[in-house]
């Protein structure tokens, strides 16, 4: 707890010797104690998706805040298929960093099966606090490389009922909304076309891997958004991309990115407009419909030779395409059954009788009852005294 610098003070000795008192200048310099500081970053290490059988490394920064060298002295832990991969700066162990310096370590994974994998890896230095910091490693293998997993996409099957499981797919794409929909993603063209980075995303994470405003105010989306890439996509050529949904959409389809007229990236109803390109309706009972994409130009959110990217999402506002019936107005016509000689709406939709809405309604209806009964008592008094 003492204070850091340099300080003196003298001291006397009386004896009897000659020449006493004796005085000595003590000086004593205070310094903090030096010692290393090691960080791992990031915690944890997540891969994410990759096809089987492929190689994909991700670095972790070793770093050394303390005052004196960190030495680390072990990298153990992972076994397969994570493994210490070549590259990286800081060499194998033992090895030392200096204060205030980083070195990078790289990690590799690769497996032969589908599956989701996890493990640890324990990084051993000297540093006097965390002798040994553990690093947890996760990742994904998937047949078809498109971004989903294929425990996601079995689950979900042929979403394109094509005969074939989507998870053997790279052109077919299935996962489950921010609603937990089932939707599926199928290309139709070009024929060579296959999906990569495919994510189901809801607004705030549409927002945050983006950088993307607020949509319009009112607009909708408990679905959330869709967010691909179609690799092997000539610019300025078209992808046609098949949607189709568990349920029918009630609204528009609206993109996040920009367009010819604005190069500004934004949220915009994605009509189609004169060159084709927007949403095109197949007539199935409004459950699935096809985006048509442009490389570099409508549709296409990146600058990346031949790769399309696609973050969209539908609206369920009534203003965005779609009439929605009001449950309670009788004036769709789902609720009550319109008797065309009267001009009265009947509750019941198979006939009978029933009483007008108005009727039903009016305050003075109970009084109406009353009166009516009271003179209906006297029409049968008169009766039984004729009789």
């Amino acid at each position: 707890g003492a204070n850091k610098g340099m300080f003196s003070e003298k001291i006397s000795f009386s004896s009897n010797a000659p020449g006493s008192p004796q005085a000595f200048a003590l000086i004593v310099n205070v310094t903090e104690r030096s010692e290393p500081d090691i960080d791992v970053s990031p915690q944890p290490l997540v891969f994410g998706v990759h096809m089987i059988g492929t190689t994909t490394i991700e670095e972790i920064t070793l770093s050394n805040s303390g005052t004196a060298d960190l030495t680390v002295t072990a990298l153990e832990g992972l076994e397969s298929p994570f493994s210490i991969g070549p590259g990286g700066t800081c060499g194998s162990p033992d090895f030392t960093v200096s204060p205030d310096t980083s070195c990078t370590v790289a990690i590799q994974f690769n497996s032969v099966e589908p599956g989701e994998f996890g493990d640890s890896l324990r990084v051993t230095s000297n540093d006097p606090d965390e002798s040994t910091i553990t690093l947890d490693v996760s990742a994904t293998a998937e047949t078809d490389n498109d971004g989903i997993p294929d425990r996601i996409e079995d689950e979900i099957g042929d979403g394109n009922a094509d005969g074939v499981q989507d998870s053997a797919q790279s052109n077919v794409a299935s996962a489950f909304t921010e609603s937990d929909q089932a939707i599926t993603l199928a290309i139709e063209s070009p024929s060579n076309a296959t999906f990569t980075d495919f994510l189901a995303l809801s607004l705030s994470e549409l927002q945050e891997r983006f950088d993307a405003g607020n949509p319009p105010e009112d607009e909708s989306f408990p679905d959330g958004f869709i967010s691909f890439k179609v690799q092997n996509v000539s610019p300025n050529s078209q992808a046609q991309i098949r949607v189709i949904l568990q349920s029918p959409p009630s609204g528009a389809v609206f993109k996040f990115g920009p367009e010819p007229t604005n190069a500004m990236p934004h949220f915009f109803r994605f009509d189609q407009d004169a060159n084709g390109t927007g949403v095109s309706n197949n007539g199935e009972q409004g459950q699935d419909f096809t985006l048509v994409l442009e490389g570099a130009g409508r549709g296409d959110s990146d600058d990346e030779t031949g790769v399309i990217s696609d973050p969209f999402g539908i609206s369920t506002n009534q203003t965005s395409g779609g009439e929605q019936t009001d449950p309670d107005d009788d004036s769709n016509g789902t609720n009550s059954t319109q008797d065309p000689s009267s001009g009265n709406s009947s509750g019941r939709q198979n006939g009978g009788c029933a009483l007008g809405n108005t009727a039903i309604t009016d305050p003075l209806f109970p009084l109406l009852i009353i009166v009516s009964t009271l003179v209906l008592y006297r029409r049968l008094s008169r009766l039984k005294t004729v009789q």
